[in-house]
């Protein structure tokens, strides 16, 4: 008489454990890729802001410099670098804008990855506890995460 395995009975299987892992790396970096995108939405927020705070600021300049007076030679050198500042502001915003959508696209591949992983777990079916329990592969993994 051989001993049968009983799949039910035993745990799950070393790549069923393997994919349960891959899953928990997957949703970390994705955790780490949406907090990643936060700062850069963030950053391009602040960036906009200070450039609509400028912007108003140089239409108040201008203003005052179109009455002339003493301080003119001050305001001609508050609004030049006013000007670079705004230059450095708008090629930061570009740069954030790109930092953007490449963070996106990484996160949707994350996420694309992780919904891969889920169907590979769940196509392991069930597997038992060491108390004989029933849980699935999918309820395991999202314990570790």
């Amino acid at each position: 008489m051989g001993m049968q395995r009983d799949d039910r009975i035993m745990g799950p299987t070393r790549q069923q454990r393997a994919l349960v892992r891959l899953l928990k790396v997957a949703r970390s970096n994705a955790d780490r890729l949406e907090a990643h995108l936060r700062g850069l939405e963030e950053a391009q927020r602040s960036a906009a802001h200070t450039l609509d705070w400028l912007r108003q600021a140089e239409k108040v300049e201008n203003a005052a410099r179109e009455e002339g007076g003493e301080q003119r030679q001050n305001l001609e050198n508050y609004l030049a670098g006013a000007e670079a500042k705004r230059v450095a502001l708008e090629a930061t915003r570009n740069t954030l804008e790109l930092e953007l959508m490449s963070a996106r696209e990484a996160l949707n591949e994350a996420r694309a990855e992780i919904e891969n992983l889920r169907r590979l777990v769940d196509a392991g079916g069930g597997a038992r506890d060491g108390r004989g329990r029933s849980q699935s592969l999918r309820q395991r993994a999202s314990e570790g995460a």
